[in-house]
């Protein structure tokens, strides 16, 4: 995976990454958290849960999981806030898109895929980061 990305980006493709942690598949947390920040350090966008980014980066607020990964070189982080919304910063700015009110809620299994996608596909077509998550978030 570290070649992949590697050679993908050295060709100047565009990576995103969300962690979605297996912890039952690593020998130990410890040696789970090293190796997903290295892979996540190769991409341009770090897509993590809040409680994704809470254990991976050892910070609490989504302001200082954001900071941890633009410091590893990151061009732009959206921290996935479940009915809260999301969190997002890049070199640019910072902000939060509100969740989307939902009457019925039938399963949340996928929406933090749904969220990646539309993050992902905005960012392909040239959006701004703003404008990316919202799209993600809805």
């Amino acid at each position: 995976s570290h070649e992949l990305m590697r050679r993908m980006r050295g060709k100047g493709a565009s990576l995103s990454f969300d962690p979605n942690l297996r912890p039952s598949l690593w020998p130990s947390e410890r040696r789970m958290i090293a190796e997903i920040n290295a892979l996540a350090a190769h991409a341009h966008w770090v897509l993590p849960g809040l409680e994704e980014g809470r254990l991976l980066s050892g910070w609490q607020e989504p302001a200082d999981i954001a900071a941890f990964y633009l410091d590893m070189g990151v061009d732009a982080v959206a921290i996935k806030l479940g009915p809260s919304g999301a969190y997002y910063r890049d070199a640019h700015g910072e902000g939060l898109v509100p969740g989307v009110p939902v009457a019925t809620v039938v399963d949340t299994v996928g929406a933090g895929d749904g969220l990646a996608v539309g993050v992902v596909s905005a960012l392909l077509e040239g959006l701004p980061l703003p404008d990316a998550v919202a799209r993600g978030n809805w």
